[in-house]
């Protein structure tokens, strides 16, 4: 017996339906259940999710009452109505999200307490699966050389997460501090977040701030540098600031991300690359290099920080399958533009 709400409503693992149950109560088993499974920003971007998104429309419903048409609705109606501003529909990634965190949510009901109809277990996203993108051979060859010809703080930031395959909110919380260039070494010990200062649609916006990663947290790492990638660096890092963010040159507030997007969107406009390159294609690209060289799914999984392995099998798994798509090491690319530099 217990009580996942503490309303004095009690419910018997086991038995079919647990009339009373509701969205919010199985939420308060869900995010305690997940929180060491995942990485500390995922944990909070799940956790935002299921606050500012699904509990004030779905918290008060009950499971068992709940249908597939209910879900599909309410998903498309975020598509349309979503932005807590009101000024029209959220993301695809944002739904796509909303999308995976209550078909999870609605899995953990059907294994372990048994209670729902099985027509949950059959939930699917309301968009069809994105095949993951990489940078072609021809693309990267472009990006890397006008990075390296116009080198600065920012532009070998987008060089280091397309060699290490770094996310964009830890590119923006590295300090020159965690670079160990003397054994081409990178430390990755913090990532950058949004936190939300106030639910209101006219409230303050969101602010941003660091957070470290605790030793036993995947994303806690240590990465290697290409050789040559070191030496670029060595001449931005001589003479910085103590505790100085490594975007900005200078401690204090870091760079933030949508920042930081907007100048990778100007790098691709300066090389004459499609627009539409998002900026995490750079991780895609780093991943699909990795196992050309080194053809270890278990390690690419610690490169890129994931809680699990099974997290990269799921995201790179179809595009490694693809003999087509073999490119260059990134060693000869970064070897190739330094030379020419």
């Amino acid at each position: 017996m217990f009580d996942p709400n503490h309303n004095n409503i009690t419910y018997t693992v086991g038995d079919r339906f647990h009339t009373g149950m509701t969205v919010r109560s199985l939420f308060a088993l869900w995010l305690p259940s997940i929180r060491k499974e995942v990485s500390p920003s995922s944990y909070r971007n799940y956790e935002r999710i299921v606050r500012r998104h699904i509990l004030p429309e779905l918290g008060e419903c009950e499971i068992d009452l709940l249908t597939v048409a209910d879900i599909n609705d309410f998903l498309k109606d975020k598509m349309k109505n979503g932005r807590l501003d009101g000024k029209g529909g959220l993301s695809r990634k944002t739904v796509e999200d909303i999308s995976w965190v209550l078909r999870s949510v609605l899995k953990l009901v059907n294994w372990d307490y048994s209670f729902v109809t099985s027509e949950h277990a059959f939930i699917k996203s309301i968009h069809e699966k994105r095949d993951t993108e990489t940078l072609s051979d021809e693309q990267a060859s472009i990006l890397v050389r006008y990075l390296v010809r116009n080198l600065d703080r920012s532009n070998a930031g987008f060089l280091i997460c397309l060699f290490t395959g770094i996310k964009l909110s830890e590119i923006c919380a590295l300090k020159d501090t965690d670079f160990l260039l003397d054994t081409d070494r990178l430390q990755i010990r913090r990532t950058l977040q949004r936190v939300t200062m106030q639910e209101a649609p006219n409230g303050p916006p969101d602010q941003q701030e660091t957070v470290e990663y605790g030793e036993a947290d995947s994303g806690h790492r240590d990465l290697e540098l290409p050789t040559e990638l070191s030496m670029l660096l060595w001449t931005l890092l001589r003479g910085g600031e103590k505790d100085a963010y490594f975007l900005t040159g200078a401690p204090g507030a870091p760079l933030g991300p949508r920042t930081y997007q907007y100048r990778f969107q100007s790098v691709l406009s300066c090389c004459g690359l499609p627009l539409t390159i998002n900026f995490h294609i750079l991780r895609h690209t780093f991943a699909l290099l990795w196992m050309h060289r080194y053809h270890d799914m278990e390690s690419l999984s610690r490169a890129l920080g994931h809680a699990s392995v099974k997290v990269t099998q799921n995201r790179y798994g179809r595009l490694l399958q693809d003999e087509k798509l073999v490119m260059q090491t990134y060693v000869k690319l970064l070897c190739a533009s330094f030379s020419e530099s």
